[in-house]
């Protein structure tokens, strides 16, 4: 193979090494966004919760 192609292979190798950790950045950027949504709705469900008191159920145990 000549030099050329060699450098031209390299090249192109060394573009979709840069797209493959460009779009697995783009996954966790994504995936630590979803982490953070449900995070935040755990924390809102928690307050909530903690803001209704709780109340005994009617029956009695005999």
């Amino acid at each position: 193979m000549s030099k050329m192609n060699k450098d031209i292979a390299e090249v192109v190798e060394e573009q979709i090494a840069f797209e493959m950790i460009e779009l697995a950045t783009n996954d966790v950027e994504s995936l630590a966004r979803a982490f953070d949504m449900i995070n935040d709705l755990c924390k809102e469900l928690s307050e909530e919760i903690a803001r209704k008191p709780v109340t005994p159920p009617n029956s009695e145990i005999n």
